[in-house]
């Protein structure tokens, strides 16, 4: 059992009012701090629609860049503060081609490990984060803590989400989350949907009441979102562009 301990009005240290002062100087000094909510904060999504609003975000900080999010806003001189992969596949490493030292990369640990070498080889700070997967899946992650991990369904958008809340995140600025295709089939702000795919793409309805060609895998984002943000209190999003997700989002809070 523990015992009650009388505050004698000292520690071992120094007075309260030592304590007091220290804090008073040094909350002065508009350094970051754990623990309190920052923002706001401007996600990049490699959605087609980006293209339409990349120009907002010039000025914007901190940014974070998804994927090919990445280049397409350095190519532009808009650089973000932070890139931000989870993709195991080889297909990742056809994006953050431009990395740079400057810029930390927020790296989930089932990352490919070319990109995370690419990423240590040009200097850049690379911090690991840790997904949330099935269980039966049976990943060894050692002994980290689960409290920690990383949940947001597949997708790095959704990832995202929950990813800058645990930071501190709770005014969220998103561009590029579109969940579809452009009406020309671009599947990034100019990249045209892959020949082997365009197969597997459908037309979804709008919550606008306009169609929207997406593959169904991302097209399920739009039903997965609500299922991610009742989980992250206090969380604000904004959403930019137009497409499947935009229009699911448009005047909600």
């Amino acid at each position: 059992m523990f015992r009650q301990v009388e505050w004698a009005g000292r520690s071992t240290v120094c007075a309260p009012s030592v304590f007091a002062e220290n804090v008073a100087v040094n909350l002065k000094r508009g350094l970051e701090e754990l623990g309190q909510p920052r923002g706001p904060l401007y996600v990049a999504c490699a959605g087609p629609s980006l293209r339409d609003t990349a120009e907002q975000l010039r000025g914007k900080k901190p940014i974070w860049a998804l994927n090919a999010a990445h280049d397409y806003l350095i190519s532009r001189g808009i650089i973000p503060a932070y890139g931000v992969a989870q993709a195991p596949e080889h297909q990742i490493l056809d994006t953050f081609k431009m990395m740079r030292p400057d810029v930390t990369y927020l790296f989930a640990s089932c990352t490919h490990p070319d990109l995370v070498d690419r990423a240590v080889a040009c200097g850049a700070r690379v911090v690991l984060w840790h997904c949330a997967q099935p269980e039966e899946w049976a990943i060894d992650y050692g002994t980290r803590d689960f409290g920690t991990f990383i949940h947001g369904t597949g997708t790095i958008g959704m990832r995202t989400l929950d990813l800058a809340h645990m930071v501190g995140f709770r005014d969220l600025h998103v561009h590029g989350f579109d969940a579809c295709c452009s009406p020309d089939m671009r599947i990034g702000p100019e990249q045209t949907i892959y020949a082997d795919r365009e197969k597997d793409v459908r037309v979804f309805e709008g919550a606008d009441g306009i169609f929207y060609p997406a593959l169904p895998s991302h097209a399920r984002q739009v039903e997965d979102i609500d299922s991610v943000i009742k989980h992250l209190p206090g969380l604000k999003l904004t959403f930019y562009g137009e497409g499947l997700m935009q229009a699911r989002m448009k005047g909600r809070e």
